[in-house]
């Protein structure tokens, strides 16, 4: 599977997750202490497939320290205003205000409390014997919807007792980083190119075979991001193998 789609929180997917087990502990760790969390990475380098397998790894049981934790993900790109991101992440009814919409979204933490009780059969309670805590993630925040959101709207979100896994674009950081927004966020994860290791794994995994020296001479030429890197293996591999080299040459030349 060599497409450059974010892998989604199925237990198919599950599979072809590689080498983000750092981050993934940070923002676990992050939850479990009841912080915030601001994910920041460039477009292509794996956020969404991320907070998809952190996902995952919630509704599964001996996965994950934080499986008890009520997780709703939502998709937040391209969404410019903050009125427009609150919509998505909760349906606005006829005549509500944003603070009234905020008030709504608190209202259903205990529905979402509810459904995970029933599913886990934990009594509200995980292992460790921690109150259930509702997450909220938030997929590709763009920076002048979160200001608005988790700035000046800060103290109205933060009445809702919600965790929050946001994640946004490197040029979109400031926007969530600018107070009162910087106060919102205790944890910051800036998510970096893959390792030449890491990339040659992501590469095998998604083919199906192992390409030789072939992830790494890609690796070589374009970096570790994994968009990046798919479609410049698609690339080589939609044309005979004689004509790699040259094409090779070709990255090499443009770099």
């Amino acid at each position: 599977m060599l497409s450059g789609r974010p892998l989604l929180d199925n237990q198919v997917d599950a599979g072809f997750f590689v080498d983000r087990e750092e981050p993934l502990a940070r923002i676990e760790r992050a939850v479990e202490r009841g912080l915030n969390t601001l994910v920041c990475g460039d477009p292509g380098i794996g956020k969404t497939t991320l907070l998809r397998h952190l996902a995952y790894r919630t509704r599964t049981p001996g996965l994950s320290p934080i499986v008890d934790f009520p997780v709703r993900f939502v998709r937040a790109e391209g969404i410019n205003e903050g009125p427009l991101l609150l919509d998505r992440i909760i349906d606005r009814q006829p005549g509500l205000s944003d603070l009234e919409m905020l008030a709504k979204l608190g209202e259903q933490r205990a529905e979402l409390v509810d459904e995970t009780r029933s599913r886990t059969q934990t009594g509200g309670n995980d292992a460790a014997g921690s109150i259930l805590q509702p997450v909220i993630v938030v997929d590709d925040v763009t920076a002048t919807a979160g200001h608005t959101l988790f700035g000046l709207l800060r103290d109205e979100v933060w009445a809702t007792n919600f965790l929050w896994i946001v994640s946004t674009r490197t040029n979109d950081r400031g926007g969530l980083l600018t107070p009162p927004a910087d106060a919102f966020f205790d944890s910051v994860i800036n998510l970096g190119p893959l390792t030449s290791s890491a990339a040659t794994a992501l590469i095998n995994t998604r083919a199906g075979v192992d390409l030789g020296s072939l992830p790494d001479e890609v690796f070589q030429m374009v970096g570790g991001n994994p968009r990046l890197l798919l479609a410049t293996v698609r690339d080589l591999l939609d044309r005979p193998p004689s004509q790699h080299r040259a094409r090779l040459d070709v990255l090499r030349w443009r770099d």
